[in-house]
């Protein structure tokens, strides 16, 4: 079997799976009437941000297991690292974008570099959302702004639909240079 057919067989299996928890995730919201992200725009850019996360989150998982030995190591230090960057440091970020002007543009300049991780990307992508308001107060003077905007949750789903493609060559990357010595070595113990 090939490399790309096992990596592809993998992911096609785990993002099948992760749409049932997708789907459902996104069905509680509109079940219980999120209205910050069920309105208008909103329900189209909430269902993107969980297709497009998954879709990105899962190569990104692929890339991380190589740096574990243990299989359950690499999965608790990666619900740890999910949680962190994308519940508690896409709070922060918004935190610091609503509390004055340098600090307004530091978290708005950390973002661009957080959102390389596809759980911040799709954590801040959902906080924005339900922000709307404040973030039209802080950003934008008080006028409305559009859910698909850069502000909002434009540059998210560019990010996640990038890191996709990004994380998958990183692994077939990895794969191929896994067959030399030099690089193996790195890894090992």
């Amino acid at each position: 079997m090939s490399i790309y057919a096992y990596w592809f067989g993998n992911f096609i299996f785990d993002f099948t799976l992760y749409l049932i928890v997708a789907f459902f995730a996104a069905g509680m919201v509109m079940a219980f009437n999120i209205t910050s992200l069920t309105d208008g725009d909103a329900l189209a850019a909430t269902w993107l941000l969980f297709f497009l996360y998954g879709l990105a989150n899962i190569p990104f998982s692929y890339v991380a297991s190589f740096l574990f030995i243990d299989y359950g190591n690499s999965q608790a230090a990666f619900y740890f690292w999910n949680f962190v960057t994308g519940g508690l440091l896409s709070v922060i970020i918004l935190v610091l974008r609503n509390i004055g002007d340098v600090a307004g543009t530091v978290g708005r300049d950390l973002a661009w570099i957080f959102r390389l991780v596809p759980a911040f990307a799709f954590g801040e992508g959902l906080i924005n959302e339900g922000s709307l308001s404040l973030l039209s107060y802080a950003e934008n003077n008080g006028v409305s702004l559009a859910i698909f905007s850069a502000q909002v949750t434009l540059s998210q789903p560019i990010y996640l639909g990038a890191e996709c493609v990004f994380f998958f060559c990183v692994l077939f990357l990895i794969e191929h240079l896994s067959n030399h010595e030099n690089f193996m070595r790195f890894f090992s113990k």
